[in-house]
């Protein structure tokens, strides 16, 4: 594995645990009706999709379980159709899509050591 790829695979976990901690205990009623919430889960999905997008082929072709192409369009749906994105959409991603999402890297990379931390975005 390449060592983008690492730091890459370590920013879409960062990001996915993220929104998983913060809808733990949330519905999807509490949900739509939290604007920072929404605004944050769109952010960080943002950030699983632009770390997915810069994957190599290596990495991608070689965890085909895993909906490359989907995870991509859904950040360039954010981006360039933000004005469309609604909270169910991205309640669906969070509770549905995020979980296995984060398993199979899990699966895939090991868990940081010390060495990986500091190629790693900040805790939230």
């Amino acid at each position: 594995m390449q060592p983008e790829d690492r730091a890459r695979i370590h920013h879409i976990l960062d990001a996915a645990e993220a929104v998983l901690r913060w809808i733990e205990h949330k519905s999807g009623k509490e949900f739509a009706n939290d604007d920072l919430l929404i605004a944050a889960t769109s952010y960080e999905i943002q950030i699983i999709g632009e770390a997915a997008r810069n994957l190599s082929e290596e990495f991608t072709n070689g965890n085909p379980q895993l909906p490359w192409h989907k995870i991509i369009g859904m950040r360039h749906r954010i981006v360039h159709d933000y004005y469309v994105v609604d909270a169910q959409i991205l309640w669906t991603v969070a509770t549905t899509h995020i979980p296995p999402l984060v398993d199979e890297l899990r699966k895939a990379v090991p868990r940081r050591g010390a060495k990986d931390k500091k190629v790693n975005r900040k805790k939230r």
